[in-house]
């Protein structure tokens, strides 16, 4: 896998696109935890206000990748 712990990426989790940090890889399951930076109310609607603003979340290897990389 190309991610590594400490690796600045950018997160693509419930539709949406967030800087984050990876924290950890699973070479078992598929998946990468990773710190994201969210504006919870602007992202995901007033009913997920409680939502912190770093959450952690895991994700698939394809829902990430490096800042520079351009999109489209």
């Amino acid at each position: 896998m190309p991610f590594q712990p400490g690796d600045d990426v950018v997160v693509t989790f419930d539709g949406n696109e967030s800087p984050g940090e990876v924290i950890s890889v699973s070479a078992v399951n598929g998946y990468i935890m990773c710190r994201i930076l969210a504006d919870p109310e602007a992202d995901y609607g007033s009913l997920n206000s409680w939502m912190p603003h770093m959450p952690t979340v895991c994700v698939r290897e394809k829902d990430l990748r490096y800042p520079a990389e351009e999109t489209g």
